[in-house]
């Protein structure tokens, strides 16, 4: 079966590595959103911390900024609504960045594998923030492209609108004159 599918939510990839001691010796290549247009992001074992978007508790069923899961699954939605228009540009974004963590996390662990067991909590966690941080940001940033994107491509003056029910019909307005 394929890793991501239009039913999940996340998707968790465990990456183990066997001749590392067992209080760091796997990464979880973590999306927070469907895959598709997502990135995973690698959240080291035996980190001490995770950016506060990481951790927010969503008591509620309630889109909010606060939360990675809800700034990644924006960005998907944002696609959804015209995959061949928006997807392409973003998933070639996280494609580049998907590189550049595989082969930052690699040598990261290797780096790991040959320091003080005592300092190797406070490394792994010093990149794993750095990592979150950057795709929450990167997040946020291609929702405001993809939105700006939208605007550009809708003409506001093509449908009509029936404001009592607040409801867009699919018939073409009129040309004015």
């Amino acid at each position: 079966r394929v890793i991501g599918t239009e039913t999940q939510t996340h998707v968790h990839i465990m990456q183990v590595y066997d001749n590392m001691p067992d209080e760091y010796n796997s990464v979880c290549w973590l999306s927070l959103a469907q895959a598709e247009c997502s990135v995973f992001v690698p959240v080291f074992k035996g980190i001490t911390r995770h950016i506060p978007e990481y951790t927010y508790d969503l008591k509620e069923d309630k889109m909010t900024d606060k939360s990675a899961s809800c700034v990644f699954k924006k960005l998907d939605t944002l696609c959804a609504v015209d995959r061949l228009l928006y997807k392409d540009n973003v998933v070639g974004y996280w494609d580049k960045v998907q590189k550049q963590l595989i082969s930052s996390a690699g040598s990261i662990m290797k780096n790991a594998g040959k320091m003080d067991k005592k300092d190797v909590p406070e490394y792994l966690t010093k990149y794993d923030v750095k990592y979150e941080r950057a795709a929450v940001d990167d997040a946020r940033t291609l929702s405001e492209d993809v939105i700006t994107a939208m605007a550009y491509n809708t003409d506001t003056l093509a449908y009509r609108f029936s404001y009592p029910t607040l409801y867009m019909s699919d018939q073409r307005t009129e040309k004015r004159k």
